[in-house]
């Protein structure tokens, strides 16, 4: 099949794993980093593991309880830096994830390499090029043979014949083999979803 220079998604997601090492990372990192500082600065008011981690949570996450234990300067200079380096390791997480989304719908925004999938997934199909009127009268003839076949057509919904538009193109289950990229029945041919 040929290659259209377009990167296959799929193979992607070991390059989006390694991309979100480091923003993980951060997070994980900004996260161990408030709950041990919480923890330090609460340890002379019996501030607990939980009480720190809560308080680191809420406050990366921007939901802001409020203040588990009463800060004092140092803690709350500490507090505007878990913020800071939290909600920023946070934005930058969900930027990585949400680039790598982008990036798969355009490099195939029609589902080209699903539609190709399926297409190799095919046997002991004819293939039928073009569907003029020479080709409308032989998908008409294997369809009535039940012969499963697969239409390519390059003016996809644009040919015209004398006045009238092209029959419309419905995926059907193919009767020999039970895809949806032939058709055996009718009058109706059909192309790979």
């Amino acid at each position: 099949m040929a290659d259209y220079g377009q990167a296959v998604p799929g193979a992607d997601i070991p390059r989006l794993r390694a991309r979100l090492i480091l923003p993980l990372s951060l997070v994980l990192a900004v996260v161990v980093a408030g709950t041990l500082g919480y923890f330090w600065l609460w340890r002379a008011v019996g501030g607990t593991w939980l009480d720190a981690l809560f308080m680191t949570v809420t406050t990366i996450t921007t939901v802001g309880y409020g203040e588990v234990k009463p800060l004092d300067s140092a803690g709350r200079i500490f507090t505007m830096f878990v913020a800071i380096v939290g909600v920023g390791s946070l934005f930058y997480t969900f930027g990585v994830v949400m680039e790598y989304l982008v990036a798969v719908r355009l490099a195939d925004p029609t589902g080209r390499r699903k539609m190709e999938k399926h297409i190799e997934a095919l046997s002991g199909h004819i293939i039928l090029a073009g569907l003029g009127r020479v080709g409308r009268q032989a998908a008409h003839e294997l369809a009535e043979a039940r012969v499963p076949f697969l239409v390519v057509d390059p003016a996809e919904g644009t040919m015209r014949q004398g006045s009238s538009p092209p029959r419309p193109m419905t995926p059907r289950t193919c009767t020999s083999c039970s895809r949806r990229a032939c058709s055996t029945r009718g009058s109706t041919s059909s192309r790979a979803p």
